[in-house]
């Protein structure tokens, strides 16, 4: 799986039985990249009301020595479209991922899945989340205010009306 790069400053030390130096302290800076790099992140997050149209990118960048041919997309979903646009061959691709706005509202967990001819990896999936709101939505979309007893209800007709509220 692609993750982002790891950018840090590690310390270790080291103890000496040297009066004159009794410790040393090793540092090791640096910056550990993935051999394939999905920005700004491995996934794809959408949010958007129904009747709107939106669209996300992805940079893909290939870090390994070896080139990286993408020679297909499968969308493992019906909700989102995406295209693959070729930046650099072997090297660089954005992934255009949108969704229409004839989407129906709702939350929806798909992915598109990249075809590559690399021997390690062959399939690249990247989940896609989406997310189309009616024009009236509520957040969250469910409340539990717990159990309500009727036998409460029956001594307290009164609080019935309290359970119709909005």
């Amino acid at each position: 799986t692609a993750r982002a790069p790891l950018d840090g400053r590690f310390e270790a030390q080291v103890f000496l039985n040297d009066p004159a130096t009794p410790v040393i302290t090793l540092v090791l800076q640096g910056v550990i990249t993935p051999p394939i790099e999905i920005l700004p992140l491995p996934a794809v997050f959408t949010s958007s009301f129904v009747g709107e149209r939106v669209e996300r990118e992805l940079t893909i960048t290939n870090h390994a020595e070896r080139d990286l041919t993408v020679h297909g997309i499968e969308l493992q979903g019906t909700h989102f479209r995406a295209e693959l646009v070729t930046d650099r061959a072997g090297r660089a691709y954005r992934l255009l991922v949108s969704v229409p706005a004839e989407t129906t509202p709702g939350r929806y967990q798909e992915a598109v899945v990249l075809l590559t001819d690399h021997p390690d990896r062959p399939r690249l999936r990247i989940p896609v989340n989406v997310l189309v709101k009616p024009e009236v939505f509520a957040n969250p979309d469910r409340i539990d205010f717990g159990v309500v007893e009727i036998a409460r209800l029956r001594q307290q007709p009164a609080l019935a009306a309290l359970l119709a509220q909005v």
